[in-house]
């Protein structure tokens, strides 16, 4: 019956070409109507014989195809480069005090930029969510150095009564430096002030340089590289001392709190790649994005 029909087909195709134009048609097939021909061509012309059944099926369709993905590709949170290409679109809370995506074509005028020995600028490569980040770069340097940074820094809205607390999505590129930095950074009037460290390694802690200075770091828990990771601190400013204390996404790092550390009016936080008299340390890259600064409590999924 194959043969036949495969037969039929060239008869009607030859009929055709020494035809009048526009006296016939060409045959037309539908999906699975035609069984696969074992000898000579199996199918028709944009027709493919189907494992699955032995027919044939136009290209592009058919039981052999693999299912659509049911997964929704805007659920995970990754750069550009990576898999997901369905990054959630940027989020500002209605209410907070200061919250930045940088969606924008230029960076906020509320942000100033920290440049020594660093670089700072947009980067629609790379996002936590939206199309765009923050791209902080600091260069390799000889020991020496008083400063390096590549921040961003805002006095808006600061001062903040009672407790502030922040959130920024890092992504943190590997090989970190020798060294410890600041990812966010608090100041006063003084030019005191406390931040979220990462000492090299990995390791997340709490500097606080308002004198009487005190500091933390963890021993049992590590900030990830090359991947986008919710950074959190919260500072009580209800008098001159207050308690300080950090997490990782979303999570509390328990051995890395300061209680009753100096906790002076902050008046400027600073966000990036910043690291206070270094030894001789190599480049350095590192992504921020989806800033809260707020007086009350953020999450990591605002």
């Amino acid at each position: 019956m194959t043969r036949r029909i495969e037969a039929v087909a060239r008869f009607g195709l030859l009929a055709c070409l020494v035809a009048v134009a526009g006296a016939c048609s060409l045959p037309t097939y539908g999906d699975g109507r035609l069984q696969c021909a074992s000898v000579g061509r199996a199918c028709p012309d944009d027709f493919y014989c189907s494992a699955a059944d032995q027919r044939c099926w136009r290209t592009g369709s058919g039981p052999d195809l693999a299912p659509e993905p049911t997964s929704d590709l805007a659920t995970s949170s990754t750069d550009l480069a990576g898999a997901d290409l369905g990054v959630p679109a940027s989020l500002c809370p209605v209410g907070v005090k200061l919250c930045d995506g940088f969606e924008a074509a230029t960076l906020d005028a509320r942000w100033q930029k920290g440049q020594s020995s660093g670089v700072v600028a947009l980067d629609t490569t790379r996002s936590y969510r939206g199309q765009s980040s923050v791209h902080v770069h600091t260069n390799a340097v000889a020991a020496g150095l008083n400063d390096v940074d590549a921040t961003i820094v805002a006095s808006t809205p600061l001062p903040l009564t009672g407790t502030v607390y922040t959130r920024v999505w890092l992504y943190l590129k590997t090989p970190q430096p020798a060294t410890t930095g600041q990812i966010v950074n608090f100041l006063d009037s003084n030019m005191g002030g406390m931040s979220y460290v990462v000492e090299s390694g990995g390791k997340p802690g709490i500097n606080d340089y308002a004198a009487p200075v005190s500091y933390a770091a963890s021993s049992t828990t590590t900030v990830p590289f090359d991947r986008w990771t919710c950074l959190q601190m919260q500072i009580a400013q209800t008098g001159a001392t207050g308690n300080i204390s950090i997490s990782v996404d979303g999570t509390l790092v328990a051995d890395a709190m300061l209680t009753g550390a100096t906790t002076p009016a902050l008046t400027r936080v600073a966000f990036g790649l910043d690291y206070y008299q270094p030894p001789a340390i190599a480049a350095q890259d590192a992504w921020i994005d989806e800033i809260i600064v707020d007086d009350k409590p953020i999450s990591c999924s605002d």
